[in-house]
């Protein structure tokens, strides 16, 4: 499937299984394009139906936002590797946005991303979003590749949850590793098992404010990172 005519609004009508279902299950290779800008898909279900597909959505294309949308595997072993990787162009895929959307993925065989971002990426907005990735490994729910950055971002009242052990070298919810991001991380719940140093985000030159990580079932979440 793919999406080049610029402005599209796919909207999606029903609830629960009566939603429209994008089943991907031609092999690992299949995905959705993306290559205009300012589209947008609403209330729709997108299913992994084979093992490790490399991706979900194959974004090109500025503008570009999921609004109450829902990921999930098909069925034991079928999964997303990332669920959504942008383009290695800079700046190509900036104001990408996800509104109050959903991922749940059991499987821990591969380094899952929901967001991976090949380049640069200005105007980044998660918000009221619920991530759950079952790999335990050295990898960020929304993560950058070496060298790229997230400016002017805004990553608010979402709930990231992934067992990363290590989160002072492998932050579970965002990570990059350059020091020129900006933006608000605020108000986000984070689960991770992380059992000293917890940091689960790692996006130098943002501003953090009140942010939770629970390391263990059953108890409280602090605030990460401490108050100043």
């Amino acid at each position: 499937m793919v999406f080049d005519i610029q402005g599209v609004n796919v909207v999606g009508l029903g609830r629960g299984s009566d939603r429209p279902t994008f089943l991907l299950d031609a092999g690992t290779t299949v995905d959705i394009d993306v290559t205009a800008a300012n589209v947008s898909i609403k209330n729709c279900l997108f299913q992994a139906g084979h093992g490790d597909i490399v991706k979900g959505f194959d974004l090109s294309a500025t503008g570009f936002m999921l609004d109450h949308c829902e990921f999930a595997d098909f069925a034991g072993n079928e999964n997303f590797v990332a669920y959504i990787l942008t383009s290695a162009v800079a700046n190509a895929c900036d104001d990408l946005t996800i509104i109050a959307c959903k991922a749940v993925s059991p499987d821990t065989g591969a380094d899952t991303h929901f967001i991976k971002a090949m380049e640069d990426i200005d105007g980044l907005t998660v918000c009221n979003s619920f991530l759950s990735l079952g790999a335990k490994n050295d990898k960020a729910i929304i993560h950058a590749a070496d060298g790229k950055d997230f400016t002017n971002c805004e990553i608010m009242f979402n709930t990231f949850l992934r067992l990363n052990a290590s989160e002072a070298t492998a932050p579970s919810a965002m990570y990059s590793n350059q020091t020129a991001n900006s933006g608000m991380i605020a108000y986000n719940m984070v689960g991770n098992a992380d059992g000293d140093a917890a940091k689960s985000f790692d996006v130098t030159g943002a501003r953090l404010v009140e942010n939770y990580s629970s390391r263990a079932a059953d108890l409280n979440g602090t605030i990460i990172p401490a108050i100043t």
